[in-house]
């Protein structure tokens, strides 16, 4: 008997659900009758279930209203396929609700709430991850896997010269990121503009600036180093302040003067652009210049930009610093932690004061 009341109770909700939706309740609306529905039955029963099983339904009323469509959740899945064919970037690929909505049309509450459904689903299934702190957005979870190929790779260092001889303490690979965090006016600019006068002749230099689109202001910075424009002409400089990755060259010395994110409430995305700007190098290298708060350790985005760098330098006013140096140049000198002072010479010129010193 109790059974046949389950029974019983089941298809008088199904009922009450698709009478509902046919009559265009809202689809919260739905879902707390049919909550109340379940306790007035006195049976088991959570908030999530009661969501797909209203969302269900709602998907397939969709579904057979309209002959011949797709249903919603085939959109969304088509929608997400392409995209991540088409981004260049797809191991990181992010989308969001809203983006989707757009994309496919999608208007009313109940297309909207499948939509929603068919993400949820992708989240149950592996296939998408919800980004915290950033209601809507989720990320692409990529199954494949890519084998390291240690027997074929080559173990060269990059040839790179950095300003104080920091090249002396740390050895720099194909693909790495160098990361300087600087306060204010401590000198970030002047050694991105150090690394390309000493590196031009050796690689090509991508330097993108964001703060100099002003040509005027490049043109004063360079006359102080003292060298003709021709000497200059070797470099490529451009004016960025956002979309880095799609800038970087792989098989380049990219400089990116500076990296910036404005608030500290927005640093927790720092990380994540670094990596994006990671995954695109292949033979080339990446300095990216951040800020750096005169009170902390690190740069804005804390110890998150240390993930993917293989040498990191703070520079505060007067104090050049390896925080992080992966691979020892020197074996018997571990670099990490090692600083020295400087001054700086017309606003370009590095001029080390000391001896580098734990």
């Amino acid at each position: 008997m109790i059974s046949d009341n389950k029974e019983s109770n089941a298809v008088l909700r199904q009922f009450t659900i698709l009478r509902l939706l046919k009559a265009g309740a809202p689809i919260d609306d739905v879902i707390d009758v049919i909550r109340k529905l379940y306790i007035a039955d006195k049976e088991d029963w959570d908030e999530e279930y009661v969501k797909n099983e209203v969302y269900g339904y709602q998907e397939t009323q969709l579904q057979e209203g309209s002959p011949g469509k797709k249903s919603i959740r085939n959109e969304v899945e088509e929608w997400l396929t392409s995209n991540i064919s088409n981004n260049p970037l797809y191991k990181n690929f992010t989308c969001s609700l809203q983006l989707c909505y757009l994309d496919l049309g999608l208007k009313t509450p109940s297309e909207k709430a499948s939509c929603r459904m068919a993400f949820k689903r992708l989240v149950d299934r592996g296939k998408l991850e919800p980004l915290q702190n950033r209601s809507g957005m989720y990320k692409y979870i990529d199954g494949y896997e890519e084998v390291i190929d240690f027997e074929n790779a080559n173990i060269a260092p990059y040839d790179v010269r950095l300003p104080l001889g920091i090249h002396e303490w740390v050895t720099i690979h194909r693909g790495n990121i160098i990361v300087v965090a600087g306060e204010s006016n401590a000198g970030k600019t002047a050694f991105c503009l150090n690394v390309a006068k000493l590196n031009r002749d050796a690689q090509k230099v991508n330097y993108m600036s964001s703060e100099m689109n002003d040509g005027a202001e490049l043109r004063i910075r360079l006359d102080e180093f003292g060298n003709s424009m021709d000497f200059w002409r070797l470099i490529k400089f451009t004016f960025r302040t956002d979309d880095f990755p799609q800038h970087i060259k792989p098989d380049e010395l990219n400089i990116i003067d500076y990296l910036d994110e404005g608030t500290d409430a927005e640093a927790y995305r720092m990380p994540m652009r670094i990596r994006l700007i990671a995954d695109r190098l292949k033979t080339g290298i990446a300095v990216i210049a951040i800020q750096k708060d005169p009170n902390k350790g690190l740069g804005f985005g804390g110890s998150g930009t240390l993930n993917r760098s293989r040498l990191y330098i703070t520079l505060s006013q007067g104090i050049m610093k390896i925080v992080k140096g992966k691979i020892w140049r020197q074996k018997t000198i571990n670099p990490n932690g090692l600083y020295t002072n400087f001054k700086l010479i017309a606003g370009c010129k590095f001029l080390k004061d000391g001896d580098w010193r734990q």
